[in-house]
């Protein structure tokens, strides 16, 4: 995840999420769009342009299903935000009014995974911190970063908060 800060005013203006490998399958529709592409190189290679074109085309399909890249713009001119999804290059999403998020909420998933049996205790805890923006009304709410440390995404948080002038609560 990057952070996009204005230089003059020191607000965030920008999350850029990264891939987000949401359907279904994406981690192995990856490796398989990775074996294609190194299959096009070897018929490419070996003089096989027929299949290679085909295989690079498969590979070109594949990695736009894949690669569901997100991220959020903020507007503070205009007060609009939008989250949205990039689709070979160009941004996709609506822009919605600022002015209707009041709260960044840091909610905590904890997910159990099982140990060994050789272990004291049946299973080890982990603990995810999801930060979100809502809006007033807390029927809406826009996905800006998951964190597996509890402090950083509470900085995280706080530094959205700052820049939208609005308070951070845990939900």
């Amino acid at each position: 995840m990057i952070v996009k800060t204005d230089e003059l005013t020191g607000k965030v203006s920008g999350i850029y999420k990264g891939p987000q490998f949401e359907t279904k399958g994406g981690v192995i529709l990856f490796f398989i769009a990775a074996l294609v592409l190194f299959l096009s190189g070897s018929f490419f290679s070996k003089g096989e342009t027929l299949y290679a074109f085909i295989s690079m085309l498969s590979c070109a399909i594949l990695a736009f299903l894949v690669l569901d890249i997100h991220g959020i713009e903020i507007d503070y001119e205009n007060e609009r935000i939008k989250d949205y999804r990039n689709i070979l290059g160009l941004r996709a999403g609506k822009w919605e009014d600022l002015r209707s998020y009041g709260v960044v909420r840091v909610s905590i998933k904890r997910m159990e995974m099982p140990t060994s049996e050789g272990s004291d205790h049946s299973f080890d805890s982990y603990f995810y911190y999801y930060v979100k923006l809502l809006n007033k009304y807390d029927n809406k709410e826009i996905f800006l970063a998951e964190f597996d440390d509890k402090e950083k995404a509470f900085q995280f948080a706080a530094k959205i908060a700052d820049s939208l002038r609005i308070r951070v609560e845990k939900g």
